[in-house]
């Protein structure tokens, strides 16, 4: 089964304030599903399926998964957003309440828990950090980016 995992940034003060302290292009991670919905975690709402949202700067991964993955990632929603875990990430400390997520840990877990990555080294981990871990996986097959059109224009 193929996944598409989108990467985004906004012009938002959140994403401008977690792309300006990560030193990264991307503030945020989700599941493109193929009805035009996204699945993902987010400060309001937490886990769950929203209507599908055209961003300024957005990029997309495709990964062949398990098909228990997307079964498990549906079970998930309802679960809170992890704010602490997004104050320690912004200052690059590990720090998770257990079974809550932030947007990059909610998409990391199911592909480490599946075995299409092998959990990085990288604590706490980034949605651009995921992306190069994605590219490299699927050897640069991304829609619309390359491993030399990372950054907006």
């Amino acid at each position: 089964m193929e996944l598409r995992v989108r990467f985004s940034s906004q012009a938002k003060p959140g994403s401008w304030f977690i792309r300006f302290f990560r030193w990264i292009p991307f503030s945020h991670v989700e599941i493109a599903m193929a009805n035009g919905g996204t699945l993902g975690a987010r400060v309001i709402g937490g886990v769950k399926i929203r209507p599908e949202v055209r961003y300024a700067y957005q990029r997309d991964v495709v990964v062949d998964v398990p098909e228990a993955l997307w079964g498990e990632a549906l079970t998930l929603q309802g679960r809170p957003y992890d704010l602490l875990g997004l104050f320690a990430f912004l200052f690059r400390i590990k720090m998770q309440v257990s079974r809550w997520f932030t947007c990059v840990e909610f998409v990391a877990e199911l592909l480490v828990k599946h075995g299409v990555i092998v959990a990085p080294d990288t604590r706490p981990l980034d949605p651009f950090t995921l992306y190069l871990i994605l590219l490299n996986l699927n050897k640069g097959r991304a829609d619309n980016a390359t491993r030399d059109n990372l950054l907006p224009e």
